[in-house]
């Protein structure tokens, strides 16, 4: 019985580091600071973007910040379209705009809907 308890608790650490570990060498799964530049009207938008990952579904959220005003974007779909790139589909004032983000070490430049550019930094 204590060896399998010890056998037991062995698999159970090795697994734990193996999530830990898979988690850590994902590209896109952290807090960003962020700025989207030059937007029609406003400038550039600050915003903070948060990526996670539950089993293999990528979540994300954005809260920026217009004319001093807090706002979340709604996002409808996060997803990679390879090893450096993802794609969050949102709605701004009805509209869908699609953000492009290519990752590289820990930062990201990209577009929104191909228009206005954006450039990330991670935080955490």
């Amino acid at each position: 019985m204590k060896i399998s308890l010890t056998y037991y608790l062995l698999l159970l650490f090795c697994l734990s580091c193996a999530a830990i570990k898979k988690t850590e060498n994902d590209p896109f799964i952290g807090k960003y600071k962020m700025t989207v530049f030059n937007v029609d009207g406003v400038g550039d938008v600050p915003a903070v973007l948060i990526i996670d990952k539950e089993k293999k579904i990528y979540n994300s959220q954005v809260n920026y910040k217009v004319f001093e005003e807090e706002r979340i974007l709604d996002v409808i779909a996060t997803y990679p379209i390879d090893s450096s790139t993802i794609i969050i589909e949102s709605l701004i004032d009805g509209s869908q705009w699609d953000f492009e983000l290519n990752f590289e070490n820990s930062s990201f430049s990209g577009s929104a809907g191909g228009i206005f550019e954006i450039e990330g930094e991670k935080i955490e």
